[in-house]
């Protein structure tokens, strides 16, 4: 099997944080001199954190009062290792309304790497949507609305989506891992002689999978999936991970139409331990069909973005609506 250095294109992620990530929360002295906390003082507001090192006093970068000026509502961060009166200086001298924070050096470097400037935004989550020394501030502004408004439905199944767990251009590689490799046809547990073995089930089922045995691919997914999606988990709802089952690429609509007709996650022998089921789609938009429902709960098709991931308990029913048209791709694992 191919190997990620002979693919090419899913590194390692740095030390730092990137897109997806969630900022840590931290406690330090602003330029007053006030104790102050992230969490705390920053409830739903996108913002932007400008680390800039060796920037001369009062120095904004030109990018910096550009976002600011077409991302109104967000808050503006400026995380120095500089003492607290020379922090009141140089939010004196620059001139735009700002929290300047003396903060350690172990946060500044867990958020840009060492000794570079940074300048992120984040969503209303806290998590890193966009890295401004890179992209456009009308791209940063366009990536602070990653799903359209939904109508509030109060009979919805309770599911954490959370986007970005896999970029684009990660979405694109797995696709293409796949199709080189190709995958075999999904079985459904059944039982001969007492005995629960895998068989084809087309009633059930029309998919085909690839498991992720390669090691250095299964810890490059795994790592995406710590940094980016477990602590999301955790703060939704207080639970913590203690270890997932090995990846799989999926295929529905491969020989036909692809479904899987409704079933819970955990009923089988080897499946008790599940306790969160992850999906991420591969390539949202490129398929008719294909939709997740959960019938307990209504006739309501979920859908996300490519590369955002639908967490959801292994304990509830539910299927994946016929594909009709063009093939979805996903990449699956059950946590536990």
């Amino acid at each position: 099997m191919d190997t990620m250095t002979q693919l090419d294109g899913l590194p390692a992620l740095p030390d730092h944080a990137t897109v997806g990530e969630r900022v840590p929360d931290f406690r330090c002295r602003d330029q007053g001199g006030l104790e102050w906390q992230f969490y705390e003082r920053i409830l739903g507001k996108p913002v932007l954190i400008w680390i800039p090192r060796a920037e001369p006093q009062g120095a904004a970068p030109p990018r910096l009062r550009d976002l600011l000026a077409l991302l109104p509502e967000s808050q503006l961060l400026v995380l120095r290792e500089a003492p607290v009166p020379d922090n009141g200086s140089f939010a004196a001298l620059l001139g735009m309304p700002s929290t300047v924070l003396q903060a350690p050096r172990e946060l500044i470097d867990r958020l840009a790497a060492p000794g570079a400037p940074a300048l992120l935004l984040t969503d209303r989550n806290l998590r890193i949507v966009a890295d401004c020394a890179v992209v456009s501030p009308e791209q940063a502004r366009d990536l602070l609305q990653p799903f359209p408004s939904l109508p509030v439905n109060l009979g919805a199944a309770p599911l954490l989506v959370v986007p970005s767990v896999l970029l684009l251009e990660e979405c694109r590689w797995l696709l293409r891992f796949y199709l080189r490799h190709g995958g075999t046809p999904s079985g459904m547990p059944s039982y001969v002689s007492s005995r629960q073995m895998l068989s084809i089930n087309p009633d059930a089922k029309a998919r085909h999978d690839l498991r992720i045995t390669d090691p250095a691919l299964g810890e490059a997914l795994a790592a995406r999936l710590s940094r980016r999606l477990l602590p999301e988990i955790e703060r939704a709802f207080c639970w913590r991970a203690r270890g997932y089952e090995s990846f799989k690429l999926v295929c529905y609509g491969e020989q036909g139409p692809g479904y899987f007709r409704p079933h819970r996650d955990n009923l089988a022998a080897q499946a008790t331990h599940r306790r969160f089921a992850v999906t991420l789609n591969l390539n949202s938009g490129e398929y008719s069909g294909g939709s997740l429902r959960f019938p307990e709960f209504g006739p309501a098709d979920v859908t996300a973005p490519a590369g955002a991931a639908i967490v959801f308990s292994c304990a509830l029913a539910h299927e994946l609506a016929d594909v009709t048209a063009g093939c979805r791709y996903a990449l699956l694992t059950f946590l536990h």
